[in-house]
């Protein structure tokens, strides 16, 4: 719109030039938007229009990445949670059983009423430092 109303301006002739010696006071009105707002957007084609290697190309406009504010409940845990998670974890190595996502969250929905799911609670060990590894039989265990 802008650089449209800046060329009509440019043409010799009747009133147009008069009445749109100001082009960015004409895009405001004619967008309803501010004047502050259309001097910003030009502002930011032109630096991209310099940012480029060509001089033929049209200014891009990036818009801002959506923001994701909120915390994981379940993932997101204190110090004391996490603890209390490692522990389970080694107290299942202690009742001579290999420990697996699902046998860790079954010890730890009896004992500490955990309400995740199973992909959380893999999330959570792998933030403590658990992980899969596997041996020469092909089976794979939970280690730290």
């Amino acid at each position: 719109m802008y650089t449209y109303l800046k060329a009509l301006a440019g043409h010799k002739g009747d009133d147009i030039k008069n009445t749109l010696a100001s082009t960015q006071h004409a895009t405001a009105g004619a967008c309803g938007l501010s004047e502050r707002t259309v001097c910003n957007i030009c502002a930011e084609a032109q630096s991209s229009q310099n940012d480029a290697a060509d001089e033929m190309t049209e200014p891009s406009f990036t818009s801002p990445k959506k923001k994701n504010g909120h915390k994981k409940p379940v993932t997101n845990m204190d110090d004391f949670m996490k603890g209390v998670i490692r522990h389970t974890v080694l107290g299942v190595y202690d009742c001579g059983e290999y420990p697996t996502y699902k046998k860790v969250m079954e010890v730890l929905k009896v004992n500490c009423k955990y309400m995740g799911s199973v992909t959380s609670l893999g999330q959570i060990l792998k933030s403590l430092g658990f992980k899969y590894k596997k041996y020469n039989d092909g089976q794979r265990l939970l280690m730290e």
